[in-house]
C-alpha cells in the first residue's frame, strides 16, 4: 500500500485516528474504545480492513494512521513498539511511533555522527546548541530554530500545548500568548503536537530510550545560538 510520508502529514486536516497494536490480535479489544470515542463507522470500516489484511496470527505489528474520511493513510511497522495498545482519535494524528528510534547506548550499533549523538554532544557542553524542556523547545520549534526534536516519551507523558496557526506553521507554546498572534489557538497533546511542529520546519524527529536527564522528557538541537 502507498503511504504518506510522516512530513505529508504537515497538510493533512484531521481529526485522526491513530492506532498502534502489537498484533492482530489486539484489535477485538481496541476496536469498542475507538467506537466509544465517536470514531465514524467509515473509518472503523477501514481499519477493519487494515488489520485483517495482516492476519489474526499477531506476529506484525499493524500501524493505521486514518483520517476522518476513512482513508488509511499509513500501514506499516513503527520503528518502536509502544507498550500497550494505542487507539487514539484527535485534530492532530500520533506519530511518534513512526520516528527514528534510538535504543540504550549498549543496545544500539556504532553508526556515523546523527543528529542524535550531536544533541548529546551540545548538550553536554556550556552554551551547546540544545535545549530542553517544553518552554524552550516550543520557543525552538516556533522560530524555526530547529534541527532535530528528541522525545523520550515515558517522560513527556500525557503533557499538553498550545496550538495555533494554520496547517504550515503549527505553531506551539506553553502558554496562550500565542493567542496575541491573531490566530485561533487550542490545546494538543505535547506528543501530537510537537512532531507535527518539528516537521513543519525540517527538523530530524527522535525518540529515545536511553535516560538522557530532559527536563518534560524533551529536547531540541537547534540550529543558531
Amino acid at each position: 500500500m502507498d503511504t504518506l510520508s510522516m512530513r505529508e502529514f504537515v497538510h493533512v486536516p484531521g481529526p485522526f485516528a491513530s492506532v498502534y497494536l502489537p498484533s492482530a490480535a489486539a484489535w477485538p479489544v481496541l476496536r469498542p474504545r475507538l467506537a466509544a470515542q465517536h470514531v465514524e463507522e467509515t473509518v472503523l470500516d477501514v481499519l477493519d480492513e487494515a488489520v485483517a489484511r495482516h492476519g489474526a496470527t499477531g506476529h506484525a505489528l499493524v500501524t493505521a494512521l486514518v483520517s476522518s474520511g476513512g482513508t488509511v493513510l499509513v500501514d506499516e511497522c513503527p520503528s518502536w513498539r509502544p507498550a500497550a495498545p494505542v487507539g487514539r482519535v484527535s485534530d492532530l494524528p500520533y506519530l511518534l511511533p513512526l520516528a527514528h528510534h534510538h535504543a540504550a547506548a549498549g543496545e544500539r550499533p556504532v553508526a556515523e555522527w546523527s543528529a542524535y549523538d550531536q544533541f548529546v554532544f551540545e548538550s553536554s557542553r556550556p552554551g551547546g546548541l540544545a535545549v530542553d524542556g517544553l518552554p524552550l523547545c516550543t520557543r525552538g520549534l516556533r522560530e524555526g530554530n530547529a534541527d532535530a526534536l528528541v522525545v523520550s516519551v515515558d517522560r513527556l507523558g500525557d503533557e499538553t500545548v498550545w496550538v495555533g496557526g494554520d496547517q504550515q506553521d503549527h505553531l506551539v507554546g506553553t502558554d496562550d500568548s500565542l493567542r496575541a498572534l491573531g490566530v485561533p489557538i487550542s490545546r494538543q497533546r505535547a506528543d501530537e503536537a510537537l512532531p507535527l511542529a518539528a516537521l513543519a520546519v525540517g527538523a530530524e524527529l527522535i525518540v529515545t530510550a536511553e535516560s538522557l536527564p530532559l527536563a518534560d522528557g524533551v529536547g531540541v538541537l537547534l540550529r543558531h545560538p
